[in-house]
């Protein structure tokens, strides 16, 4: 009898000196879980097609995941989350079918907002972007003959406008 007493003793102690209930800890491994992973889709349906092309192959970043949540922590200069994938290979995407890609994967609310290639090298670089209050979220998408670029950025729309419109760049222009 005295061991189901001392139990009981031993666990109120414990609760006493500060010991989480486990339900409390696997809350906060779920926030944390939720916290890390993307809020938004688009950018993964529009790797997966990339993905799925002849001759293009995903190439890993090192400790990219690690720089991304520092990244959604932090906020650094008004970036509020960002993912990335490179491909590298010989496989050809036609410019139209980049775009058709792009229009299939990226359809909740992204509009095309820039679309442009080069004559000389044949680099496509198309921009998608979706406002989201004070925030805007854009998937930027670049090819050439070697490789291929997938970013996303969700970026504050205070900030983005002002690097976009503000006085710096004539400011750096002139002080050349």
């Amino acid at each position: 009898m005295n061991s189901v007493h001392g139990a009981a003793r031993s666990t109120a102690a414990l609760r006493g000196t500060g010991a989480r209930p486990i339900h409390l800890t696997l809350l906060a491994a779920c926030a944390l879980l939720l916290f890390a992973v993307p809020m938004r889709a688009g950018f993964d349906e529009v790797v997966d097609a990339l993905s799925h092309t002849p001759g293009l192959h995903r190439i890993s970043i090192p400790f990219f995941g690690l720089a991304r949540f520092l990244v959604r922590v932090s906020h650094p200069q008004g970036v509020h989350d960002m993912q990335l994938a490179t491909f590298e290979g010989s496989g050809s995407i036609a410019e139209e079918d980049l775009a058709t890609i792009l229009r299939d994967s990226a359809r909740d609310g992204y509009r095309q907002v820039v679309r442009s290639r080069s004559r000389r090298t044949g680099e496509v670089t198309l921009i998608f972007a979706r406002p989201d209050g004070d925030i805007i979220d854009m998937l930027i998408v670049t090819h050439d003959r070697v490789d291929t670029t997938v970013v996303r950025a969700v970026v504050d729309s205070d900030v983005f406008a002002h690097e976009v419109n503000g006085d710096h760049s004539a400011t750096r222009v002139a002080a050349r």
